[in-house]
């Protein structure tokens, strides 16, 4: 028989033998037991005592009968558990209802026999008991909820605080980029002007030696920065028509210098059901053929690199396509095929330290092709070479539509470009704050055959953009006074309230996020060229305008 916990117990009768004879059977089953023969001095002490768990009362009684008693204990004790048994010898239906409505739990017959009684309680016990599991359950509820909103505020807390970081780390990328790019800027643009010049072999190797050391600076401070937006989860893709032959072509070119000099095959094919224009984001497609290339030309020591690009079966309206980077180098062990894809992961060490690089190419390239919808896959052998793929769905182009070649990424060129013929003299205004960036794009302009007037802030560039007409405008975002944004949105202004052509203005900036581009179009400006800028692009930018 499972045993629960004994009772405490009021007793009320005001038949002294019957309260002696009671209070000694009770006391005897285990229980705790006070007893009243006044059921006034008894509603007294259950009113103090709160530890009272059942009441037994008489019903006939003077003062106070046991229906009174009943109304009365209700009324006075209402929070908490309370069970009253009353004891009488009326048997009819409608004395025992009025028991009930009065506020008795249940009733025994009155007499020598006390198993009933001793039943009744019994009841109560096991009632008592899970009336008290039952309050034990709801205040460890009660404190779990107290806990779990400690903790819930704890998260928000800590949520913002990581916020706060995530904001903090993005502004401290942003101005590491700016202030990176800007004298980096300024390095590559005199390399180049200085490449342009009679150099005996030694000074022209030199030369080539800083131009590249200062791409691959800015290569790593761009993965970098790719790999902080991947993580953030603020990297989007954009979406235009692109010449697959042409994004192939150029991601090969950047590297055919380097696979002439080392004896390798470099080559790219394109399958002939392939269509040509596509539609979807050319620059981090660009990206990641980039990257594939240039981690193959870091593995091979000879043989051959080769780019394909084939037609697989197509879902829908969209053309399936599959990309592959094949080459004959050192190849990857199985065991190291997990783990090159992972941050700062390298498979092998030894060889990636002649060459240099963060250890987050792979990475990104993993998350860029995931966030286009897709996935890489590794075929590879130690000494046999390795095949990077993946698949991607794009939606066939019009040619009726105007092409978009992918942007270059900064650090993604090699040596100095050829020089391009001027078509027309432009009268072109810069803005630009640092010094050694102005000399650069005077230079770089002025070789091209541009005349070239130079400002330090908006306000001035607003101010002598009254005095007479330019063809351009190279408007850096960040200085003083008044800042790239501000001037572009004044300038904007008077435009619309004199009636004036909309002259072209094109951003300067070392901020080199999408997010920093887009502020600069909603500004009003027409386009964007991040630092360092080379000649090009800067020259490409100006033919159009020719």
């Amino acid at each position: 028989m499972v045993v629960y916990p004994p009772l405490h117990i009021l007793l009320v009768d005001d038949h002294e033998p019957t309260l002696a004879r009671l209070y000694k059977a009770l006391t005897e089953w285990g229980h705790t037991v006070v007893a009243r023969s006044s059921p006034l001095e008894a509603v007294d002490f259950l009113v103090t005592t709160p530890s009272i768990q059942l009441v037994i009362t008489d019903w006939v009684m003077p003062d106070l009968d046991g229906l009174e008693f009943c109304r009365l204990a209700r009324a006075l004790v209402r929070h908490r558990y309370l069970h009253i048994l009353v004891q009488t010898t009326r048997e009819n239906r409608e004395n025992l209802v009025q028991a009930l409505e009065a506020g008795a739990d249940t009733f025994v017959p009155k007499g020598q026999d006390l198993s009933e009684l001793q039943a009744q309680v019994r009841i109560v016990q096991r009632t008592a008991d899970l009336e008290r599991q039952l309050a034990l359950r709801l205040e460890e509820s009660r404190r779990l909820n107290e806990l779990l909103a400690g903790r819930n505020e704890q998260l928000l807390v800590t949520q913002a605080q990581a916020e706060q970081a995530n904001l903090a780390k993005g502004d401290f990328l942003a101005n590491m980029s700016h202030e990176i790019r800007t004298p980096m800027n300024g390095v590559l643009g005199m390399v180049h002007m200085l490449q342009g010049t009679e150099l005996n072999p030694r000074q022209r190797e030199y030369a080539s030696l800083i131009a590249v050391s200062a791409e691959n600076l800015i290569a790593i401070l761009n993965d970098i920065l790719d790999f902080s937006k991947i993580e953030a989860g603020k990297l989007e893709l954009e979406s235009s028509q692109f010449s697959l032959d042409q994004l192939a072509s150029h991601a090969v070119a950047i590297f055919s210098g380097q696979a002439k000099s080392t004896g390798l095959e470099l080559s790219y094919e394109i399958g002939p059901d392939v269509p040509d224009l596509v539609v979807g984001d050319s620059t981090r497609l660009s990206q990641v053929l980039i990257n594939l290339l240039s981690n193959s030309l870091k593995f091979t020591s000879r043989g051959w690199v080769r780019l394909s690009v084939r037609r697989i079966q197509s879902k829908d309206s969209q053309v399936a396509l599959r990309f592959e980077v094949e080459d004959s180098g050192i190849g990857i062990a199985e065991d190291k095929q997990k783990l090159i894809f992972g941050a700062f992961e390298q498979a092998d060490v030894s060889v990636t330290r002649r060459f240099g690089g963060t250890g987050l190419g792979l990475s990104i390239c993993s998350r860029l092709v995931e966030l286009m919808g897709g996935n890489i896959d590794l075929r590879s052998q130690p000494g046999q070479g390795t095949a990077f793929g993946f698949e991607l769905g794009f939606q066939p182009g019009q040619n009726d539509h105007k092409l978009y070649l992918p942007t270059r990424r900064p650090g993604s060129l090699n040596g100095p470009p050829p020089p391009l013929d001027v078509v027309n003299r432009l009268r072109i205004l810069v803005a630009e704050d640092n010094l050694i960036s102005q000399t650069v794009m005077r230079l770089m302009l002025g070789e091209q055959g541009h005349e070239v007037e130079l400002v330090s802030n908006g306000r001035e560039a607003f101010e002598l953009l009254q005095q007479g007409p330019f063809d351009l405008v190279l408007m850096d975002v960040q200085m003083p006074e008044m800042n790239g944004l501000e001037a572009t949105e004044r300038i904007r202004e008077r435009e619309r309230q004199l009636g004036l052509a909309r002259i072209p203005i094109v951003a300067l900036t070392a901020r080199a996020q999408e997010a920093d581009r887009d502020i600069c179009l909603q500004a009003g400006m027409d386009g964007y060229l991040s630092k360092p800028i080379h000649v090009k692009e800067l020259s490409a930018l100006l033919s159009n305008l020719s």
